[in-house]
């Protein structure tokens, strides 16, 4: 709720819709696999969900674009070894088959880089592995962000409580919407 309703105070000329597909405890590896050969089901249910919704809104007289994504997901990943290790391919393959399913080439994708929070059931190294490939996704896409989450309040271990869910939404946003630019609408004299 925090992200949409911070895009409107960035955008208030804008219409904006929000397209939802979340389920708790999925891999990019295989869940959200996205290469038609081994499509994985959160996938398929993603791109179901998306392409209803563009249709809906179609039939209601609009012309939407897709404008960007974001992301929290990874947890799952670093919990299997060979999965941390292909994360950041696998990534960059996610991002790559949205933009091009949807005809989307420059849609911006940010990303919560994951916390701690699964060193109960994986190694942290795992984690680590998973958390650096996040983090090297906008060196690889110029169209890419991430953020951290470490300080985020749980509600309990490993899920946002208000607080978290808030602020979470709130940094979506801020790493969605286009830096300001500096000194304002001032031209620079040189």
């Amino acid at each position: 709720m925090s992200f949409g309703y911070q895009l409107k105070k960035l955008y208030p000329q804008d219409d904006i819709y929000l397209i939802k597909s979340s389920t708790g405890g999925t891999n990019l590896a295989l869940d959200w696999n996205p290469n038609p050969d081994s499509m994985g089901p959160q996938y398929k249910l993603f791109k179901a969900r998306a392409d209803a919704a563009l249709a809906n809104l179609a039939a209601a007289g609009k012309k939407p674009v897709i404008a960007g994504m974001i992301w929290m997901q990874g947890e799952d990943d670093s919990t299997v070894p060979a999965n941390a290790k292909a994360y950041q391919d696998n990534l960059k393959n996610f991002i790559k088959k949205v933009r091009s399913d949807f005809a989307a080439p420059k849609m911006k994708f940010v990303l919560g880089r994951i916390t701690y929070m699964s060193k109960l059931w994986t190694t942290t190294d795992n984690i680590d592995t998973v958390r650096a490939a996040q983090q090297k996704i906008p060196e690889i896409d110029g169209n890419a962000a991430w953020f951290d989450t470490d300080d985020l309040k749980w509600s309990y271990y490993g899920h946002y409580g208000t607080q978290g869910q808030i602020e979470l939404g709130l940094r979506f946003a801020k790493e969605f919407a286009p830096p300001p630019k500096a000194g304002g609408d001032k031209k620079t004299e040189k």
